[in-house]
């Protein structure tokens, strides 16, 4: 895969990161997804706007592979869940420090806790749980 952008908004600022077949080579942040992007040190041809397009159902690649697309979430039928671009994001780049993985990776944001089984560079399925926002409840 040659370089793409990926920028997204993340409730609280704009975030862009410059990668190279899934790893990362720069990042920026800015108020907007413009100022963002172009904050990076290059501006590839390829960007990819976390959330953007209707979410792909598993199994799916981590990055997909056309260009001019969105990165939207991923779902998933049975048991019904939902990953959003985020987690997609983060699991992309577990993915390229272990290219031959294939088990179950832990993703942790701070209302959720996800569990996806990847194989092969997809997300093939998951489960989600409320388990940070269960503990913040609790006084944890």
């Amino acid at each position: 895969m040659s370089d793409c952008a990926i920028v997204g908004h993340d409730g609280h600022r704009a975030r862009a990161f410059l990668m190279r077949e899934g790893r990362l080579l720069d990042r920026a942040e800015g108020p907007g997804r413009e100022a963002a992007l172009a904050a990076l040190s290059a501006r590839p041809d390829r960007v990819f706007h976390i959330g953007e397009g209707a979410p792909d159902s598993l199994p799916a690649a981590l990055l997909p592979g056309s260009p001019g697309r969105g990165l939207p979430g991923l779902t998933q039928d049975s048991p019904a869940d939902v990953l959003d671009g985020w987690v997609r994001l983060l699991l992309s780049g577990f993915a390229e420090a272990r290219p031959d993985w294939d088990g179950v990776a832990l993703v942790l944001t701070d209302q959720l806790s996800h569990w996806v089984h990847l194989s092969a560079r997809e997300a093939v399925s998951c489960q989600s749980f409320l388990t940070p926002r269960l503990i913040t409840a609790l006084g944890g």
